[in-house]
């Protein structure tokens, strides 16, 4: 198991309360990444909800791939003793030499990152929730049970799941909508850019972010790579702004480098435009000859009033 697993939920008894439960390892690494946040001062947990559906994806410069999912809804619907149901949250990261168990052996060339985001781009797509292998105390009950080897039976199944879209991503920063569609189509992206080979160009990034507390203004503040958050009415692009994201999203499309060439051939193509001469009409043309031109004419005389 490359990546290090923790599963937050509880069981349906009315004393039994959320806690962390590591799947098949005792490491905590993910636990003191949560805690240590994304800036100085900068919490993750003031970025989602708990107890609505959310996703984290933050790229450590040097300790790897930390991911948050929240608000899932296991299969078969349980309940706890209020009749509320029972979530879960997933939270994972890469491991590296300082953290390897001696149980990886087997698999020390394996940091976890297919899995991370394989199951990042799983609850994207809405395909996680009813895999979760957590199984629950009968109504009145207590307890629940989450066994490694199912886990990771989970884990194979969902990394032979959809694959990435042949389109090569924009590098640059995007706030969508919180729709099926748009999700489905960052978890696209994510896939392209884990397997075009060019994750490590965005360490040190939010990469995804999926919330329900934040507005679009405070969501663009953060940088985000991709965030998708319920857009309002008064948040909508003013119609005149329209063009402007047009150019923005065909800057992001190309790249910088190209996107600058096509403006300054554009440049170019207009400055010659603007600088050919004005042929002139050739003499005695229909246009211009004065004994057809209305204002050379002779004017008419005014009718005669003596009958002639």
């Amino acid at each position: 198991m490359g990546a290090r697993w923790l599963v937050q939920t509880r069981g349906p008894g009315a004393t039994e309360d959320y806690r962390w439960v590591p799947v098949g390892h005792k490491n905590l690494k993910a636990l003191r990444l949560l805690e240590k946040g994304w800036r100085k001062g900068s919490s993750f947990l003031t970025l989602l909800d708990d107890e609505r559906p959310g996703l984290l994806l933050y790229r450590f410069r040097s300790e790897g791939l930390l991911l948050l999912i929240t608000g899932l809804i296991p299969a078969g619907r349980p309940v706890d003793s209020r009749k509320r149901a029972i979530r879960v949250n997933v939270l994972g990261c890469t491991h590296d030499s300082a953290d390897r168990l001696a149980t990886d052996s087997t698999d020390s060339a394996d940091d976890g990152t297919d899995a991370i985001l394989a199951i990042a781009c799983a609850a994207l797509r809405g395909d996680l929730s009813d895999r979760l292998p957590v199984v629950y105390g009968s109504d009145g009950g207590s307890g629940f049970a989450l066994e490694p080897e199912d886990w990771n039976d989970m884990l194979e199944d969902v990394k032979g799941g959809p694959t990435s879209s042949d389109t090569s991503p924009a590098r640059g920063p995007r706030v969508d909508n919180d729709t099926e569609t748009a999700r489905a189509r960052v978890a696209g992206e994510l896939a392209a850019v884990h397997s075009q080979g060019t994750l490590d160009r965005l360490s040190g990034t939010l990469l995804v972010l999926r919330t329900g507390v934040l507005s679009r203004r405070q969501s663009e503040a953060l940088g985000a790579w991709r965030v998708l958050v319920d857009i309002l009415p008064d948040e909508q692009e003013p119609a005149e702004q329209n063009l402007f994201s047009q150019f923005r999203d065909l800057r992001n499309r190309l790249g910088i480098p190209l996107f600058l060439g096509l403006v300054a051939l554009a440049v170019v193509v207009a400055a010659i435009v603007a600088n050919l001469p004005m042929w002139d009409t050739p003499p005695g043309s229909p246009a211009t000859s004065p004994a057809t031109s209305p204002t050379a004419s002779t004017p008419l005389r005014p009718p005669s009033t003596t009958g002639r």
